[in-house]
């Protein structure tokens, strides 16, 4: 998980910066709210490699500013994708979608399309002064009951 999370997050980003400084483009991190808030028991290690990249974003934003290259991190909540559908099953009798259901101020899980709006602000250049961003698609999960 550190692997997959965070160091490989962290090397791709590294690879890319000499063609993304040539062209001033921009990075987005996907990190997860759970790296932004304590999760479920048994989530140490995936919100611990997810609060890297929220910091590791932080961190660059301010290295590669001067060279005009933006980096922002999106940070999902609760998204319906395989990774749940599987945990959920694993879990029995819905109880991961039933947790979700209770800490989730909207009351239900994500989905990935209800990422897509926050994705392209990060990446359009009518944010180009939008830089060391760490924005929450999480059904209101980071802001607390």
């Amino acid at each position: 998980m550190i692997d997959l999370n965070m160091k490989a997050v962290f090397f791709t980003t590294q690879r890319c910066i000499p063609a993304l400084r040539a062209s001033r483009g921009n990075i987005i991190h996907v990190s997860s709210v759970l790296g932004l808030i304590g999760g479920p028991p048994g989530s140490v290690v995936y919100a611990t490699t997810k609060g890297a990249v929220v910091q590791m974003t932080r961190m660059m934003a301010l290295a590669l500013a001067a060279d005009g290259v933006r980096v922002n991190a999106l940070c999902p909540g609760w998204i319906d994708t395989p990774m749940i559908q599987r945990d959920n099953q694993a879990a029995g009798e819905n109880a991961l979608y039933k947790y979700i259901e209770g800490v989730v101020p909207w009351g239900r899980i994500g989905t990935p399309r209800e990422t897509v709006g926050a994705m392209l602000y990060l990446a359009a250049s009518s944010s180009s002064y939008t830089t060391g961003a760490i924005l929450s698609t999480d059904g209101g999960l980071a802001s607390g009951h």
